[in-house]
């Protein structure tokens, strides 16, 4: 935000041409029926962080279509979206913690594991059987609620 209201302030001398062509853009976008925030998001963000938002688009997509009612597809969506919710959660409460223990100087993260290919599969593994409760859970809660 710095960046786009600095040269307004100070100097008056904004891209203004940059600004109208990513109005612009957002506009066509909408009309193409494609959400412009996600799509910008995925222009400018990490790959590291992309896949996972990808990722939990496509599970979210899987449980939204994984009825032919829509009532219980609603029903599980809404579930899922809870548990993913609480997973984001967690995550922000395990990096708090990291945080903490870096500042207290803890080293407790293995890098030498965590760089080698058993670290890499036993990470893919954990993240597919993630992915794979978050699909569970979700069409539980549906049960639940019939």
């Amino acid at each position: 935000m710095a960046a786009i209201v600095q040269p307004m302030m100070e100097t008056g001398d904004a891209p203004w041409p940059l600004y109208m062509a990513g109005a612009f853009f957002a506009v066509l976008l909408w009309m193409m029926k494609i959400p412009p925030l996600p799509f910008a998001l995925g222009a400018y963000l990490p790959m590291g962080i992309n896949t996972p938002v990808l990722v939990g688009g496509f599970i979210s997509w899987l449980v939204s279509h994984s009825s032919k009612d829509e009532k219980i597809n609603s029903i599980r969506l809404a579930e899922g979206n809870t548990v993913a919710s609480g997973f984001v959660a967690g995550g922000a409460i395990g990096s708090l913690i990291s945080a903490v223990l870096h500042i207290a100087g803890i080293d407790w993260f293995a890098k030498a594991w965590a760089n080698s290919p058993a670290g890499t599969a036993a990470g893919l593994v954990a993240y597919f059987a993630l992915c794979t409760f978050l699909v569970w859970m979700a069409k539980r809660g549906a049960k639940d609620a019939a």
